[in-house]
Order: C-alpha cells, then structure tokens, then sequence
C-alpha cells in the first residue's frame, strides 16, 4: 500500500484467494502462482522486490534470490527484511516462533554478505529497526512466561522490575542508541552499486 501511495506500480504473489482478493480490491496486480510458475514474460521487469519476513521461513533463502533475480530490472533492487538473532529476539531463546517449522533460520547482518555472495549480488545497503521500549518490555515479559510453561530456569527480573526499567528506557529515550537492535533487521541487494532512483514496478512476495 505503502508502494502504491509512492507512485508505483504494484504487484504481489498471493496463494490464499481470501488475501488475493482484498489485495486487488486495494489497486494490486496479483498472481496466485508460486515464484517458479510467474509468466516468464515478467522476466526483467521488476525495479524492486520485496521479501518482507520471508526468507526465515524457507529452506533455501539462496535459491529463492536465485528465483527473484530473474524478475530484477538491471537497475533493480531486493529488499529483505528478517527477524535479527543478534537485537531484542536474543532474550527470547524459548519463543516458538524462531524455532523449525515456523522459523527455519536465523538472521545477523554479515549473513546478508553471505547471501550476496553466494547469489552474485551487492549489498546495497543494511540496517535494522529501533529497539523500542515496548517492545523490549513485550519480549522480557513473553519470555518469563515461557521460562514458566515449559519448566525452564528463569534468571530475569521479576514483572515489576521489568515494567520500571522498560519506562526509564522510553523516558530516557534510549530507543536511539540501538537503531538496530529491535526485532527485524534488512537489506537491499543489487546487481550494481547504484540503485534506480525511480522504480516504477515493486513485487511484493
């Protein structure tokens, strides 16, 4: 929606009709196809793909690249973004959500090297979002009461101690000196080191 409030032409890759269906009702171009089975007319077409909490959740994030590198514009850009292992999830070990089969990998930033390299691509440019004070509270809370289910030692603060350190953290305005250590980190790869500076066409998948 966002991409379209820009000026852009937008699509996406959509399996469930129900989501499909409230997606073009919004003025998206839909395909209810997998990656591998888009109309190779497309090929080349697209000035920035999106991978939004995605790659976690397959089994082999190069191959996906690897896929989506066919639908690049020469100038194009991916852009992905993934849970962080190294922000605000690490106090978090028994969350079910970064464990198989939900999450299948985790992500730190030099893995985003690692992903151009084995792809043929360039780091463009990474980052990660603000760690924030509540969520910060949401996660040390969450992770006392997992530590409590599943009969795990708990060596945190106790309830109170976590809502008075979380409220000096968003008086303080400490959310600032850890721009990347919130829940997601990103990046954007491409095929040259400067990127369109007018994309027309973004593909969401």
């Amino acid at each position: 929606d966002a991409a379209k409030r820009a000026g852009l032409e937008t699509y996406g890759i959509e399996l469930s009709h129900t989501a499909a269906t409230a997606a073009a009702q919004r003025g998206h171009i839909i395909f209810p196809v997998l990656l591998e089975d888009m109309d190779p007319v497309w090929e080349g077409k697209f000035d920035l793909i999106s991978l939004n909490q995605l790659l976690e959740h397959v089994p082999d994030p190069a191959g996906l690249i690897r896929q989506c590198i066919r639908f690049l514009s020469p100038r194009g850009a991916i852009a992905i973004a993934v849970p962080g292992a190294t922000g605000v999830l690490r106090f978090t070990p028994w969350l079910e959500a970064n464990w198989p089969p939900h999450h299948l990998s985790r992500w730190r930033t030099k893995d985003f090297y690692h992903l151009a390299e084995r792809t043929s691509l360039r780091v463009i440019k990474t980052g990660g979002n603000q760690l924030r004070g509540a969520e910060l509270q949401m996660i040390l809370l969450g992770h006392r009461q997992l530590c409590q289910v599943l009969q795990k030692p708990y060596l945190g603060l106790p309830p109170w101690a976590i809502k008075t350190l979380c409220l000096l953290y968003r008086k303080a305005g400490l959310k600032y000196l850890f721009p990347s250590r919130g829940h997601s980190i990103y990046c954007y790869l491409g095929r040259q080191t400067v990127v369109s500076q007018n994309p027309k066409l973004a593909v969401a998948l």
